[in-house]
């Protein structure tokens, strides 16, 4: 156990706080709502790193970075789509503006938000909690095994294990109706699904539903960062303390 892996591990958990200041600040989410998830998070993460040697600890904290810098490049410019200048919308009719966002959520549903699921099925997964593949009739045994699962198997299994908020951000019916082309565009901007012909979302709706997935995606992978990094740092902290303490009473043995 080094003090150098140690330190390095610390300045990426004072990256993600850093970093992710500004990205919670646009989604408008308060430190009470933060924090609150964070205590959710915490015992998955925490009994997650404890399964884990100091290599393979280091393997994820890499890998979490590279999706972390993934996510936050995402979330900035998902961002972008839900603040369109004024002098655009002047140039753009109601119904340019509504295909506009139509097109944004999809591809903020089928990225970011795609991401944030996968990091909490992880975290589920890494704590014995079963998640069954439809497809290939049995459970997931490791992380590589979640991309072959459905989306929409996963919303279930995280709204089982208690993270109803991530589930009910994401509009099933929008996305289907986006992704496969079941949707008009009213010239007064109203999204009408071709198959029911009933009115499913508007430009203002929109912007709505497309900070709520925005938000619920920065808020999951800043409290997922923050406490997977304060709990490594305290699973090395602990084994650090145990070597020295195991060094110090040979040391007081030694004839």
């Amino acid at each position: 156990m080094s003090l150098e892996f140690i330190r390095r591990t610390s300045q990426k958990q004072k990256k993600i706080v850093r970093k992710w200041k500004d990205v919670l600040q646009k989604t408008g989410a308060n430190e009470k709502e933060i924090e609150s998830f964070c205590s959710n998070i915490r015992p998955l993460v925490e009994s997650a790193m404890t399964k884990k040697d100091t290599q393979q600890i280091s393997d994820f904290l890499d890998s979490f970075i590279d999706t972390f810098e993934d996510i936050n490049r995402g979330l900035e410019y998902a961002h972008e789509v839900t603040f369109v200048k004024s002098a655009s919308k002047e140039q753009f009719a109601k119904k340019w503006e509504s295909i506009f966002y139509l097109y944004g959520y999809l591809s903020i549903s089928e990225g970011v938000y795609c991401e944030t699921v996968q990091l909490i099925s992880f975290l589920l997964l890494a704590n014995c909690h079963d998640i069954y593949d439809p497809r290939r009739m049995k459970f997931a045994k490791k992380c590589g095994d979640l991309d072959q699962i459905d989306i929409y198997v996963k919303l279930q299994f995280l709204k089982e294990h208690g993270f109803r908020s991530i589930v009910e951000a994401f509009d099933r019916k929008l996305r289907n109706a986006t992704a496969h082309q079941k949707f008009i565009v009213e010239d007064n901007g109203d999204i009408i699904d071709s198959m029911t012909h009933k009115k499913i979302a508007d430009s203002k709706s929109m912007r709505q539903k497309i900070r709520k997935l925005i938000g619920v995606s920065a808020v999951t992978t800043y409290a997922i960062g923050s406490e997977l990094f304060s709990s490594c740092i305290r699973v090395i902290g602990k084994e650090k303390l145990a070597i020295e303490t195991s060094l110090s009473l040979i040391k007081n043995h030694t004839p």
